[in-house]
């Protein structure tokens, strides 16, 4: 049945509208059920209401500036990570509750963005790295893998890219692969902002982890990181 965008709530038309707008000629935004006591969906949805309005305006902003260079890696990367920021904070606001999966079509949206940005640009570890993040979170994880591991190959010493790929790893039931990255991660930031995450993960693996190094210092860059 057509969605009736008439009795269709301002989150869901925000969502149709900037997300369209990338994805004219693919597949259609899915409908979105909420199943939920009345006075929880209301609440949802209400928060939903207010991210998309906070979302929307930055982001038709910068579609006006794309539309005069296409290819501006800047803008690109820009609209990846308004997506991406907006795509976990709907995941986070729908978390175990109604709603589950609208974020999916932010997902998608942020990385068709990054797609973009690296054709015109390849090279950031990091936009790579958000860029397989956002096709976890779609529910691409092979296609994460495939773009993770070409980041862990080109950039080695890129330490975030080894800790997210074991999130990839683990839902693919990759559990060699998984030790494989997470020890080489701690062994380039011993003392980084993920190293417990990594060594409880290892110890449920049942790997015994290396301890921190002395006086080691964890690098800056600390993309954000999926959950399994």
């Amino acid at each position: 049945m057509a969605l009736d965008k008439r009795n269709t709530s301002l989150w869901v038309k925000i969502v149709i509208v900037v997300v369209a707008a990338v994805f004219a000629a693919g597949p259609a935004l899915a409908y979105l059920d909420f199943r939920s006591s009345p006075g929880t969906q209301t609440a949802k949805a209400g928060s939903l209401e207010a991210l998309a309005t906070q979302y929307a305006g930055q982001i038709a902003t910068a579609e006006t500036q794309l539309q005069s260079d296409p290819t501006s890696y800047t803008v690109l990367v820009y609209l990846g990570n308004k997506y991406y920021d907006w795509g976990d904070a709907v995941r986070q606001v729908t978390a175990k509750g109604p709603g589950i999966g609208a974020d999916k079509p932010m997902w998608v949206a942020a990385a068709s963005y990054y797609e973009r940005a690296l054709e015109s640009q390849y090279g950031d570890p990091a936009v790579a790295t958000d860029m397989a993040i956002s096709y976890h979170y779609s529910g691409d994880t092979l296609r994460a893998v495939a773009v993770i591991e070409r980041t862990m190959r080109d950039s080695p010493k890129f330490a975030p890219a080894f800790f997210n790929a074991h999130v990839f790893y683990q839902g693919l039931g990759r559990s060699a692969d998984e030790i494989r990255v997470l020890q080489t991660y701690l062994r380039l930031e011993p003392s980084g902002n993920s190293a417990e995450p990594a060594r409880a993960r290892l110890n449920e693996l049942g790997v015994q982890p290396s301890a921190p190094a002395t006086g080691s210092t964890p690098t800056t860059s600390a993309p954000s990181t999926p959950t399994p």
